[in-house]
């Protein structure tokens, strides 16, 4: 992928976690990069192809960042880290999470690409909670607790909400 691509990428990424698919346009990306609207088409002819490969990119990072849970002691810790990470770094929300909030807008493709986000997370963490008598559920509890939490944390500025829902999902795990 050509550095102009990356650039855009980027651009759409921040957009979208910072106020959701309207917020960003090809104008908007191209007055960003100071070049022209037709350079950013020519790198993602559609706004869905866009929305695509910026969700599939994220997605790809995301479990980069989470490698395998037999590769961590504390593998629930890990993984509250590294949406702590990310929301400690920028701010912002999960993509992914943002998206969802909006899928009725969506391309049946990036709905698609949602669904499977949620899916290897629940698998990752029913992996991480082998062992636990109630890890089927737990893995959506936790889940998309720290997805809502991560929106509000964004949303309010104040990370020691999410922090607190982390600590406290790990303690009722624990028990």
């Amino acid at each position: 992928m050509s550095g102009t691509a990356e650039k855009i990428l980027n651009i759409a990424e921040k957009s979208i976690r910072e106020g959701g698919v309207h917020a960003f346009s090809f104008r908007k990306i191209a007055d960003e990069l100071g070049i022209k609207s037709a350079s950013v088409h020519y790198h993602f002819a559609t706004k869905e192809a866009l929305l695509l490969a910026v969700s599939e990119r994220y997605t790809r990072f995301f479990f980069q960042a989470l490698s395998q849970p037999e590769e961590h002691k504390d593998a629930l810790g890990h993984y509250v880290s590294v949406f702590s990470r990310a929301l400690a770094e920028d701010g912002k929300a999960c993509l992914c999470g943002i998206l969802a909030a909006e899928s009725g807008q969506l391309d049946p493709e990036l709905r698609k690409l949602l669904r499977e986000f949620e899916a290897n997370n629940i698998a990752w963490l029913k992996k991480a909670l082998a062992g636990h008598q109630k890890r089927e559920a737990l893995a959506s509890v936790v889940f998309f607790s720290l997805e809502g939490a991560m929106t509000f944390a964004a949303l309010t500025g104040d990370l020691a909400h999410f922090t607190k829902v982390g600590k406290t999902l790990r303690a009722l795990i624990a028990e």
